[in-house]
């Protein structure tokens, strides 16, 4: 019974590790070092919303059908 308790605190303390965002995108970067403490709202990266960009640029046809939606 003490065992199983015991693992259950370690898994509740797990959950509060996980670090989640509040919207989806790309990390574009992380300002954190492993072992390091954050508080709850404090910002650690940022996070680039990839749903409105557009873009012009000038493309060989050579190239062309090497060009697909999600690249990186």
């Amino acid at each position: 019974v003490r065992a199983r308790k015991k693992t259950d605190h370690v898994r509740g303390r797990t959950d509060d590790l996980v670090v989640q965002a509040p919207l989806d995108g790309q990390l574009s970067f992380l300002n954190v070092t492993l072992g390091q403490r954050v508080g709850q709202s404090e910002n650690i990266g940022e996070i680039k919303v990839m749903d409105n960009f557009k873009l012009n640029t000038q493309l060989s046809e050579y190239y062309i059908d090497r060009i697909t939606v999600g690249l990186p």
